[in-house]
């Protein structure tokens, strides 16, 4: 039984989707209370959008991002992120989400670097997400952290900013991330689900003991951490997705009331249209 109210601040809504009360059983079923998307392939969420299902409609992502894309909308100019994040807002959106790479490989056991937007254009993203006083999540591994963390510095935001998923992270870059005010959504079960043979399950355990070891370094310098699980809803294994989650997180030393703190710290201004305290 766990006294404190879990949120879901990572998940993706399958696209198509219109059952939101399927959606708000299976989040009964996991003890959960809020869910925050991180972008549908067709808006879906926009139209799902509830008192506990947080909107993010489509992500922006990189034209040549071929994983992004399945979530998002390719850009490339100031104009084009300005546009992309008003029609979203205007849709319902309460969330911003951009991808600062690829996704992990794990037949290689890295993360492809080349896919993400650039520095630059993650500073665009963040001013005009800033503007509409609107948060934002950046799905960031490997170096691209680094890009996120100096975005931010030469982007200066009042809106809550985290990252996603996170591999690869450094000690360095969460110090950094502390100092800057950014949030971290590890997804750490995510990994695991994605390994669909013996190497990549080699490479997913290996990653993902690196990956607790950094959870347990971000909870002890004092980055503000979130549960995410990066499920696909609705999901009728959504409960086991939530359990297995928490307890990585539970392990890496990172409190119910921490992982409660840091969600919704991540909602900013829209936490209290969500979250009755």
């Amino acid at each position: 039984m766990h006294s404190t109210p879990s949120i879901d601040t990572h998940v993706h809504i399958r696209s198509g989707t219109t059952d939101a009360a399927l959606i708000h059983a299976q989040m009964m079923e996991a003890g959960v209370s809020c869910i925050r998307s991180a972008g549908s392939r067709d808006g879906t969420d926009l139209s799902l959008g509830s008192m506990s299902i947080i909107p993010t409609g489509r992500a922006l992502c990189a034209h040549h991002d071929a994983h992004g894309k399945l979530f998002g909308t390719g850009v490339t100019m100031q104009a084009e992120i300005e546009d992309a994040i008003q029609r979203n807002i205007s849709g319902g959106a309460q969330t911003v989400k951009a991808f600062a790479c690829g996704i992990v490989n794990l037949s290689r056991g890295n993360c492809d670097l080349q896919e993400g937007l650039s520095q630059e254009q993650l500073q665009w993203v963040m001013r005009a997400a800033n503007a509409h006083d609107v948060p934002v999540m950046i799905h960031a591994n490997g170096d691209a952290i680094a890009t996120v963390i100096d975005a931010a510095r030469k982007a200066p935001s009042s809106v809550p900013v985290s990252i996603e998923h996170g591999f690869f992270m450094e000690e360095d870059w969460l110090r950094r991330m502390h100092d800057t005010g950014i949030a971290w959504t590890p997804t750490v079960a995510a990994l695991e689900r994605g390994a669909r043979n013996d190497t990549q399950r080699r490479n997913a355990n290996a990653i993902i003991v690196q990956h607790l070891q950094m959870i347990a370094a971000a909870s002890r310098i004092g980055v503000q951490v979130t549960m995410g699980t990066d499920a696909v809803l609705p999901n009728a294994h959504y409960a086991t997705c939530v359990q297995k989650e928490r307890q990585y997180l539970c392990d890496a030393g990172v409190s119910e009331e921490a992982l409660y703190s840091g969600a919704l710290a991540v909602m900013g201004r829209f936490k209290d249209m969500y979250i009755d305290e």
